[in-house]
């Protein structure tokens, strides 16, 4: 089941004083695969839009272009190659805005908005923005510009059975071959 940052929450304003990149922090509480980047759209807004998946520190991981977006609502760019977040790290996802866009008023980023695996991040500095293409870094009363991200949570896969010898013999070597398969960036313990 795919996990997004926000669920029911909708945009409370338009507003028109753009071209921003607009984004949001985030964090996730396990390793989980990028599928998609998503925004609402408002129905004064035009023109092409990219997604971005950015590190903490402005490291561009990955981009996406929306295509066939409706006049308003949330859209979705699905991502073309695997990206994979984890745990203990801060991530930015952004979108573009040409003209208009919709954002959810002072403060509603002010507190931590959990959903499934994603959260946001409550440090008095979320709901970013900046010039268009560029990391954005600025925030204005953690004001919520509705740029979300679509994962896949990751989980481990089970712990192998222990083996006892047959007939419980004595004197019997038991040599177990492990498996394992990783996602990048993941870490796993025994």
């Amino acid at each position: 089941e795919l996990n997004s940052i926000f669920t029911t929450q909708l945009p409370a304003g338009q507003f028109n004083d753009g071209p921003y990149e607009m984004g949001v922090k985030f964090t996730t509480s396990q390793a989980a695969k990028v599928k998609m980047f998503s925004y609402y759209k408002t129905a004064g807004e035009t023109g092409s839009h990219i997604g971005s998946l950015w590190s903490s520190t402005g490291t561009l991981l990955a981009t996406a272009s929306f295509t066939n977006e409706t006049a308003s609502g949330w859209q979705y760019a699905e991502l073309l190659s695997n990206i994979y977040i984890t745990p203990g790290n801060t991530y930015v996802v952004s979108v573009n805005s040409n003209s208009e866009y919709g954002a959810g008023g002072a403060q509603s980023l002010g507190s931590s908005i959990t959903n499934g695996v994603l959260s946001t991040v409550a440090d008095n500095n979320n709901g970013v923005y900046g010039s268009p293409g560029i990391f954005p870094t600025s925030s204005f009363n953690n004001n919520n510009y509705f740029r979300d991200i679509l994962v896949e949570p990751l989980t481990a896969p089970a712990m192998p059975a222990l083996v006892s010898p047959a007939d419980n013999s004595a004197g019997v070597s038991i040599e177990a071959t492990l498996n394992w398969s990783a996602v990048s960036g993941a870490t796993y313990s025994l």
